[in-house]
């Protein structure tokens, strides 16, 4: 007859769920973190380290590899980011360093503004049109008579020439006033 006996039983179904255990950790020894996990605990417990030492090698294996993996990662991306460095950031810094001084050059460099007129009218301003018309036409004191003042206010010529100097030639045509708009 065979009779199991209740403890007898929990204890192979343990040893089975421990089998288990120890199968999925010999799945997963080439995962770095369970390799972690495995080494070091097998490292604190010397007795379960030679029943699977077979385990115990391939998990360092597995960390050590992934330490050189990492180590040669970082390798790789610190010579990326220098070689960004010297390619991007260094040029530009050395154009920016270059300009910096540059502006008071580039101004002097310029072509210097002749200040010589003293009004710059577009062609196509309505009022200039008029008033070259008028000042061919020579009738500039008839034009200036229709002209309201307002309110008492002195008018003032656009391109007039300076208070010295009249407004009306002796010819009666006023040409000279406006002179510096043709």
């Amino acid at each position: 007859m065979n009779l199991v006996i209740p403890w007898q039983h929990k204890a192979r179904q343990a040893r089975t769920s421990e089998e288990h255990a120890w199968d999925t950790l010999y799945r997963t020894k080439h995962d770095p973190t369970a390799a972690t996990e495995v080494v070091e605990y097998l490292d604190s417990e010397p007795e379960v380290r030679k029943a699977h030492l077979g385990l115990y090698l391939c998990c360092r294996q597995t960390v050590r590899a992934h330490e050189a993996r990492r180590v040669r990662t970082q390798r790789i991306a610190a010579f990326l980011q220098l070689a960004l460095h010297l390619v991007l950031v260094v040029p530009l810094r050395v154009v920016m360093r270059a300009l910096r001084g540059s502006g008071d050059v580039a101004v002097e460099l310029m072509p210097q503004v002749q200040a010589t007129r003293t009004v710059v009218a577009a062609k196509s301003e309505p009022a200039v049109k008029r008033l070259r018309k008028v000042v061919k036409s020579g009738n500039f004191a008839q034009a200036k008579a229709t002209v309201p003042d307002l309110a008492g206010a002195p008018s003032v010529a656009v391109g007039a020439a300076p208070a010295t100097t009249s407004a009306a030639a002796p010819d009666g045509k006023g040409a000279e006033a406006f002179s510096t708009i043709r």
